[in-house]
């Protein structure tokens, strides 16, 4: 079995084809995984059989890991959802989960070698492991080759989906060897996504069930190019330090059309209550009609398996066996934006703790004083193991590994989807339509109902999506396009000069790529 000794967290965005292969592609633990190279893979030596192209595709879809790590944690600490105070020398990083949440951030900075650097490095990872395993099933005679080379097209996409909304524009490179290239315009990198979910479409099946559960199909296509119109003004727009000048082309009425499809697909349903809404966050999740594309995950004693997300907020002591990591906490002004008869507010831990799984008292790192987290942090620099509101929106697996849990992480649900149409219908006069969507998904959630009977605006849709969509890796996206990035909050006592928009391009990319350029206003 392949194992890797690089550090942790690259070892999570980089093992080779265990996590994909257990859950997305269909093997499991007891198989051999030994994985060829893509350096060593030729027509000639590999991709032969539908086993060796579903060998060879894994490792593209393990590389999806880095979205629920890297670029999950600069997305959103950088938004008002998700801040990590340093707690004695806790937390403290270089400096990089404070510079995160004041937009400090820089290309040499703490932020920049480290959180920064690594959602840089890991999605190009994806983008080469893509491009080799792209060219080697062009010529593979195996009949799963020419659906297996259509679903790394899609996963390629997204990489690079994922690697402009961060850094703008970005190297475009299709070949897995040649001379380092310059960074083309952040307009070429979508248009380049657009033409390759368009084209790779066709050729993927509508679902995918049983052991392929979890790999793309036409849905996931769908769902990501609603996203990539909704941003659409924003990713083509001009860059400069003062900020992002909006393209002048919008495309709400694609975001409406692709989201048709996806509905009128009848493959995707609404969890209509409560339970079943918690129930998408839970173990147990895979196949859950709401979820569209999800990165797969599995609680197994093997690391870098399953999803760490519940142990990032919670307390040091807050399950039996292996304890949280105490970190990611949350603002109380983020706290009350959720109403007490909305039963989403449910995912926020605050007063008295007990553990996770056992449900006995939790204590603090004495042993002997309760656990009770406070909604009040006195410091960013310097606060209490106890201080801060935490969120528990992925539920802790009961038959977890440590910290390894089986929960499947969504990338896009309907839930979202339907928000992304709602934005797009307000967007076009369309307000009646989208307001009937809102109140759809608040729903399931208000006891008693309370129905949206405000004028609908960009500070309505802000409110709605964090409810909905909280700590799902959205917030940041959310608040560009919808002008509310770069305030003032809690601990983030200045309004940015408006660059901050886009991250930086950090000093090891810089240094490996000299044709590289810096991002403007760093």
């Amino acid at each position: 079995m392949q194992t890797y000794s690089a550090p942790r967290r690259v070892r999570r965005a980089l093992a080779a084809t265990l996590a994909a292969a257990s859950a997305a592609v269909g093997l499991t633990a007891c198989h051999d995984l030994t994985e060829t190279p893509p350096s060593f893979v030729t027509p000639t030596t590999y991709n032969q059989t539908d086993a060796q192209v579903l060998s060879s595709i894994a490792s593209v879809y393990n590389a999806m890991r880095t979205v629920q790590i890297d670029v999950f944690a600069v997305s959103q600490v950088s938004s008002d959802e998700t801040i990590v105070p340093t707690r004695g020398t806790d937390w403290l990083d270089g400096g990089q989960w404070v510079e995160l949440w004041q937009h400090t951030y820089g290309p040499n900075s703490g932020a920049g070698r480290q959180n920064l650097n690594n959602a840089y490095s890991n999605l190009s990872s994806g983008i080469a492991k893509a491009n080799a395993t792209i060219i080697a099933l062009q010529t593979s005679p195996a009949p799963s080759a020419k659906q297996a080379l259509a679903e790394c097209r899609v996963l390629r996409a997204f990489f690079y989906y994922e690697l402009q909304d961060l850094f703008g524009g970005v190297p475009l490179v299709t070949t897995v060897t040649g001379p380092a290239q310059p960074r083309a315009t952040r307009d070429s990198v979508v248009r380049f996504v657009e033409a390759e979910l368009l084209a790779a479409r066709p050729t993927l099946p509508t679902t995918q069930t049983g052991v392929a559960q979890g790999r793309v199909t036409r849905g996931s296509v769908d769902a990501i190019l609603a996203n990539l119109y909704l941003n659409w003004a924003v990713y083509t727009g001009t860059p400069s330090a003062a900020g992002i000048t909006l393209g002048t082309t919008t495309r709400y009425a694609d975001v409406i059309a692709r989201t048709d499809s996806i509905i009128n697909s009848g493959l995707y349903s609404l969890n209509p209550d409560t339970s079943s809404w918690r129930q998408m966050f839970s173990a147990g999740n895979q196949g859950n009609r709401e979820l569209i594309f999800v990165i797969t995950n599995k609680a197994a004693s093997n690391p870098n398996l399953g999803l760490d997300l519940p142990a990032r907020a919670v307390h040091y002591n807050s399950y039996s066996n292996s304890g949280g990591y105490n970190g990611y906490s949350t603002i109380v002004e983020t706290y009350n934006q959720f109403d007490s008869t909305d039963s989403r507010k449910n995912v926020f831990l605050v007063g008295n703790q007990t553990t996770l799984d056992t449900h006995a008292q939790a204590f603090l790192r004495d042993g002997k004083t309760p656990l009770v987290f406070s909604s009040n942090i006195t410091s960013i620099n310097a606060a209490a193991e106890n201080e801060g509101i935490r969120w528990y929106k992925f539920k802790l697996d009961p038959g977890h590994s440590n910290d390894e849990n089986g929960v499947d992480f969504p990338i896009f649900r309907l839930g979202g989807v339907l928000l992304d149409r709602a934005e797009a219908m307000w967007q076009m006069g369309q307000s009646g339509p989208a307001l009937a969507i809102l109140n759809q998904l608040r729903a399931r959630n208000y006891n008693p109902p309370q129905p949206i009977t405000a004028a609908l605006d960009a500070n309505l849709f802000l409110h709605e999506r964090l409810n909905e969509l909280a700590f799902e890796g959205k917030r940041r996206q959310d608040m560009i396009r919808l002008g509310a990035f770069g305030g003032q909050r809690r601990f983030k006592t200045t309004t940015d000069a408006g660059f901050q928009a886009v991250f930086p391009i950090p000093t090891p990319q810089l240094q490996a790529n000299p044709l590289l350029k810096q991002n403007p206003g760093y």
